[in-house]
């Protein structure tokens, strides 16, 4: 059963390490794929019978938590990217709106003011 253990747990390490590589790469059509087989191998192993101690000691031997943490800052890294490139397209659209809607004249009234 150990030997189940470890070698879920070392093909997590593998998908997630494939997914540092993905992110580094900026490949992010995989992502999905390797998110879905972690989760699998999760599944997987949450119905194994293993103690704590036993995957305490696997996960510290395979540095999963060093893995992990490294694929949260990546990921952290490239949503606020992706956060300031939004932004910035943002702000030149507004930009260019406001830019073209100088050309027409400003608007004060909508309707005409008639006099009695």
């Amino acid at each position: 059963m150990e030997n189940e253990l470890e070698k879920g747990l070392r093909e997590y390490r593998e998908c997630t390490i494939e997914l540092i590589e993905c992110l580094e790469k900026e490949d992010y059509d995989s992502l999905e794929y390797f998110f879905n087989k972690r989760q699998q191998i999760l599944d997987e192993l949450s119905n194994s019978n293993y103690t704590k101690e036993e995957f305490y000691r696997v996960s510290q031997e395979l540095e999963l938590l060093v893995y992990h943490k490294k694929l949260n800052d990546l990921m952290i890294e490239k949503r606020d990217k992706v956060k300031q490139q939004i932004n910035r397209l943002a702000k030149n659209k507004n930009a260019s709106n406001m830019y073209n809607r100088r050309g027409y004249g400003a608007k004060i009234f909508s309707k005409k003011i008639i006099k009695k």
